[in-house]
């Protein structure tokens, strides 16, 4: 695909998975800690469309084709509650086994804890985000989804010493764990920070750049040891960019997976291989290699296609659909989730990922989805 344009800043605002034909350039949060890349921002979906026990090991594959697969939805934040509720009945309507939703640090923390370049001990959250993003939480479990919980956000505000970051860091994950671990799933560590800074969310190559690497697996394995100790059991991952998928990005997940994969309990790659069948069947033979590689659960954190003037029509959307349940339903994954439920505000190709647009309209890939779960 040509690159779609526009600015990645602004594409990223409205939780587009930033510029495929450059991964590394994603990010989560601007120079004050504000989130850059959101969870999606809710529409009219809820007009349009009708209006979580413990993790599960696997996702059960024998519930119906489509519940190995989920979605990524708005995230639960206060003033969005029925829109979000929407979204989740549209995922359980589908006969999806899971729902990947953000803990999205803009709604849920009030202050980092950051005086005069130090970190003073303690992380200020929101309690009105925080009630609100636990009720989301009980919703999907209500509705029988397994929760793949995104943490993306590192503090990326005033610079800080290293240890201070890290404290910090270990602190927000922690009263994470507290509120939410009885509930999720699958914890998501940053987001494609084997392409962008996890921290500063600038270009970095970890495939190239040794020591960011390292640095990255140990951020993440921080993250997993402060999960753990509040509930053993929890499972974390992280996931890899994944755009244009050819045997150059395979070659770049093994890479960059020799150093993070000792961090992770599931492999997770974002993968986006367009109309291309010779992609998708190279890219079902490489998830199984890497499962195989790194005896973990395999799963894909984003798939799908945009639609646009400049890209794709609604129909190769819906044809595309068909094709990634095909291969994939049946791939042994972890889970597949598509990018994304709706799409966000904007006419560019990187907001218009959805299968409902922007105003909660149903496109022919919803309706292609809806004829597979019978």
């Amino acid at each position: 695909m040509s690159d779609p344009g526009g600015d990645p800043a602004a594409r990223r605002e409205e939780g587009a998975p930033g510029d495929r034909d450059q991964p590394e350039e994603h990010g989560q949060t601007d120079g004050a800690g504000r989130v850059r890349r959101r969870v999606l921002v809710g529409s009219a979906l809820a007009l349009a469309l009708g209006g979580g026990g413990v993790a599960l090991n696997r996702l059960r594959q024998d519930e119906g084709p489509l519940h190995p697969f989920g979605f990524t939805v708005a995230t639960a934040r206060p003033g969005a509650m029925d829109r979000f509720e929407a979204d989740l009945d549209t995922v359980a309507g589908l006969g999806m086994g899971s729902v990947r939703i953000g803990a999205v640090a803009e709604h849920i923390v009030a202050d980092w804890g950051v005086e005069g370049g130090r970190y003073t001990g303690a992380v200020g959250l929101s309690e009105e985000g925080m009630s609100a993003l636990d009720r989301g939480l009980d919703l999907a479990r209500d509705r029988d989804l397994a929760i793949y919980l995104m943490s993306v956000d590192a503090y990326a505000g005033e610079a800080l010493p290293d240890a201070d970051f890290d404290r910090l860091m270990h602190d927000y994950w922690t009263a994470l764990a507290e509120r939410f671990a009885d509930r999720v799933s699958l914890w998501q560590i940053f987001n494609e920070a084997d392409g962008s800074h996890y921290r500063t969310y600038e270009k970095v190559d970890a495939a190239v750049d040794a020591a960011y690497a390292a640095d990255l697996a140990r951020q993440v394995a921080a993250a997993r040891d402060a999960i753990r100790a509040v509930r053993g059991d929890a499972r974390v991952t992280m996931n890899l960019g994944g755009y244009p998928v050819d045997a150059a990005l395979f070659a770049r997940w093994e890479t960059v997976l020799e150093t993070l994969a000792p961090s992770l309990d599931v492999v997770t790659v974002d993968a986006y291989p367009d109309l291309s069948d010779e992609a998708l069947s190279a890219l079902v033979t490489e998830l199984g290699d890497l499962r195989e590689r790194h005896g973990k659960p395999v799963a894909i954190g984003e798939i799908g296609l945009p639609t646009c003037p400049t890209c794709y029509t609604d129909q190769q959307q819906s044809e595309a659909y068909g094709r990634y349940v095909a291969a994939l339903g049946d791939a042994g994954l972890e889970g597949v989730y598509f990018y994304m439920l709706r799409d966000a505000e904007g006419t560019d190709p990187e907001s218009s990922f959805g299968v409902a647009d922007a105003d909660g309209r149903a496109k022919p890939s919803l309706t292609r989805l809806e004829e597979i779960a019978g």
